[in-house]
């Protein structure tokens, strides 16, 4: 065999038959289900909807500078970062405890021995609990928080605490 052959790159992508698979795959598998949900892309550009999407575009121009109304953009902006820090802070003032509590590391139990049943089991409550708490979206939380105390910020405040609460205790917990 000639240097020169060793030398030169493969002319072939050996993994090209394995890609060819995976994509005629994919087609096989996606057409009857785009099919199946009625999926049709170019009715967007139908003339119909190409006039709805520029007149809504075009509402947004010129933009509104009105006083009063940048007044209450100001004002509701600050209520939005209001009702997000006071979630947050509620969710670190929850979560540490249940963290500390949820940690194996800081267990005297760790130091000493097998932990004592019922204090794993206050443990194993603990971590699940924080679970439940993130695995709920915030959107779900707060459709429940506005049916228990009305709509307003303190439905946002607390869906944002319960979510954020489940997370951070993870994070701080490290289980």
């Amino acid at each position: 065999m000639p240097l020169r052959a060793l030398h030169e790159p493969q002319i072939r992508d050996p993994a090209w038959q394995e890609r060819q698979f995976w994509i005629v795959a994919l087609v096989v598998l996606l057409f009857p289900a785009l099919v199946a949900v009625e999926f049709k892309p170019w009715i967007l550009f139908e003339e119909e909807n190409i006039k709805v999407t520029m007149g809504f575009l075009g509402d947004f121009l010129p933009p509104e500078l009105n006083r009063d109304f940048l007044a209450l953009l100001v004002y509701e902006s600050w209520v939005t970062i209001a009702i997000a820090t006071a979630g947050m802070f509620l969710a670190l003032f929850v979560s540490i405890p249940l963290a500390l509590a949820a940690s194996k590391a800081l267990s005297i139990s760790s130091l000493t021995g097998p932990m004592h049943p019922v204090g794993l089991v206050v443990r194993q409550f603990i971590r699940w609990l924080l679970i439940l708490l993130r695995s709920i979206p915030e959107l779900i939380w707060a459709l429940i928080f506005v049916r228990v105390v009305g709509l307003g910020p303190a439905a946002g405040v607390m869906a944002i605490a319960v979510t954020y609460t489940g997370m951070l205790g993870k994070i701080y917990g490290k289980f």
